[in-house]
């Protein structure tokens, strides 16, 4: 934040992560026990406090992009979307938790406009969530990637145990990115998954 401010800019625009509500919410429940996983969350909303702080002191609107679980054509990582679109090209098993818990995606290019549009109409020193606005339970979203991209796949779900924290649907809500930025979701989940699949086979 200081070097923005000896570069001249007005206004900071950066990427945190839904990552930092599941922190603040275990972190804080009595007798949690969070794992190693939660230390890039934690990153995150440390450097959401301390870059809002030096961006008062300095005069620097600061907005702050919440994004929840981004995917799509070009993403190379093994998070949950390419991983389980990888099993099922290889035709490999596919085991869960018993996916009950609340999650959302948003298609990569989703996110480049929200991003845009964030920067120019943005409120300083708000936050804004980053998401497809149709937040369910993770069962919901699996069995519509296996129905748009394999469905000769069975989802086997509750082989896997689950350690997270599962948040409310309210916290994924994307009114106020609508109400302040115009953002209008544009690529569905199936549409998506059916195009980062088709990607994953020509690499």
């Amino acid at each position: 934040m200081k070097a923005t401010r000896e570069l001249g800019c007005a206004r900071f625009v950066c990427a945190g992560s839904i990552m930092e509500y599941e922190v603040e919410a275990t972190i804080h429940a009595q007798g949690s026990k969070p794992g190693m996983g939660y230390i890039y969350g934690m990153g995150k909303y440390i450097a959401y406090c301390m870059c809002k702080t030096v961006a008062v002191n300095s005069g620097i609107e600061l907005v702050w992009s919440m994004i929840t679980n981004t995917y799509g054509v070009g993403d190379f990582s093994p998070r949950f979307v390419n991983s389980t679109l990888r099993k099922i090209i290889n035709g490999e098993p596919l085991q869960f938790t018993a996916t009950t818990q609340n999650y959302n995606f948003v298609y990569v290019t989703d996110v480049a406009k929200d991003f845009y549009l964030v920067a120019d109409k943005g409120k300083p020193y708000c936050e804004y969530t980053i998401d497809s606005g149709d937040a369910k339970p993770l069962k919901e979203f699996i069995l519509e990637m296996v129905g748009a991209c394999g469905s000769e796949s069975t989802p086997l779900f509750g082989d896997v145990p689950f350690t997270g924290t599962n948040m409310p649907l309210d916290t994924f809500s994307i009114e106020k990115i609508k109400n302040d930025c115009g953002f209008i979701p544009e690529v569905s989940f199936a549409e998506g998954t059916k195009f980062t699949m088709d990607w994953l086979k020509t690499i």
